[in-house]
């Protein structure tokens, strides 16, 4: 082996291990940076849905004040309560 080749493979050797030694920094600074980005992406999220949330508890509440709260079902405003065929119940067919 003469002294040529050792320092061409010394030095090769070097190279490399500096190109790994900074390639694996840039992975660690990149992997730090998608962790970055996606935990303010989860905030993002997190606030736009509780955004959204608000404005559809709103409407909600601001559609059942404008409307009248929703009459049972068979109730007739006249007669009282409708027997199953659609008529007007008798006194004596009431529910107890």
């Amino acid at each position: 082996m003469s002294v040529t080749s050792f320092a061409i493979g010394f030095v090769t050797g070097w190279v490399v291990r500096s190109t790994v030694e900074s390639s694996r920094e840039l992975a660690v600074d990149v992997a730090v940076g998608s962790q970055d980005a996606l935990h303010k992406l989860r905030r993002a999220f997190v606030a736009e849905r509780e955004f959204l949330e608000d404005l559809w508890s709103e409407a909600k509440a601001r559609a059942g004040v404008e409307r009248p709260p929703p009459r049972p079902a068979g109730a007739n405003d006249t007669d009282g309560p409708l027997s199953r065929d659609g008529a007007p119940r008798a006194e004596a067919e009431a529910p107890s």
